[in-house]
């Protein structure tokens, strides 16, 4: 199984690695849609992490881009609980969760073991 994460944060991506590694999965850090379509061509990711506060960021253009492709793609978005309006547009757009970030960081290994066991 392979997860993309789509961050800038440095601190977030070797914690998210070590879970993804433990659990015999692959992650991808990538640091815009541009990116995500690169690496997509070599090998589609089951599950997509969203960091909604990556500058420059469309989270309705990477949802809508996904589906584009037919996949059955789990979209996974998260956020400081301070931004209602990027949780509102989130979940508008159709990702299957929002976590705030503190509620996503907390759980992060619950929430990366069961999204592994779910697609598996």
């Amino acid at each position: 199984m392979k997860f993309a994460l789509l961050t800038h944060d440095l601190m977030i991506v070797p914690r998210v690695d070590g879970i993804v590694r433990e659990l015999n999965c692959s992650l991808e850090q990538v640091l815009s849609l541009e990116n995500l379509q690169s690496s997509w061509k070599e090998l589609p990711a089951d599950v997509v992490l969203i960091d909604l506060m990556l500058p420059g960021l469309d989270i309705e253009c990477v949802a809508n881009w996904i589906r584009s492709h037919g996949t059955n793609v789990t979209l996974i978005a998260f956020v400081p609980h301070v931004h209602t309006q990027k949780i509102r547009v989130a979940h508008d757009v159709g990702c299957h969760q929002v976590y705030a970030r503190g509620e996503f960081l907390s759980q992060m290994r619950a929430i990366i073991s069961q999204l592994s066991s779910n697609t598996q």
